[in-house]
């Protein structure tokens, strides 16, 4: 874990985990072999993509960690919430990670499941207030979290900055 150069956020300490690129023998064949044999897909351009992940609960850290492992590099996951008991069933979160920031803890499940380099930044405060105190330079914006007003936040955002943005999300009153 490394310092972020971010603004100090007192006890939201915002961080950035990196992990370098895994060796590899010559003669072994590419950690993106399965998905370099797709028609159409652009793994560079997936490598290269800077993602903002809002939202590392039970659909965000599942979608964050399909993006390292299909190789994004740059991953910054917007959370404000911390890891609760609750939490360890439906995510991969471990008894340890318990009152941690999830941003923080998100990081580290990621940064030990990524199968190429990664800089994951790790935000531990809501989506609204980390767009306001910093630039969300992003070329999508992931959105998983169940608050519509995120959700409409997040859209506007994306809108105003011409981002492309994918949300999911669950409702908890069924709406």
């Amino acid at each position: 874990m490394v310092n972020s150069g971010f603004p100090s956020l007192g006890s939201q300490q915002t961080e950035i985990f990196a992990v370098p690129d895994p060796p590899q023998h010559p003669s072994a064949p590419d950690l993106m072999d399965r998905q370099l044999k797709s028609p159409g897909h652009n793994q560079e351009a997936l490598e290269q993509a800077r993602v903002v992940q809002v939202g590392a609960g039970g659909l965000g850290i599942w979608s964050a960690l399909g993006l390292v492992r299909a190789g994004v590099r740059y991953l910054t996951v917007v959370e404000m919430d911390w890891v609760d008991p609750t939490n360890l069933h439906r995510t991969p979160y471990t008894h340890d990670q318990a009152g941690q920031a999830k941003s923080h803890a998100a990081g580290e499940v990621l940064v030990r499941n990524a199968v190429k380099g990664s800089q994951i930044t790790s935000i531990p405060l809501s989506f609204e207030e980390a767009a306001q105190r910093f630039t969300l330079a992003c070329d999508l914006l992931k959105v998983d979290v169940d608050s519509n007003a995120t959700r409409l936040a997040a859209a506007a955002w994306a809108r105003k900055n011409r981002i492309p943005c994918v949300i999911t999300g669950i409702d908890p009153k069924g709406g």
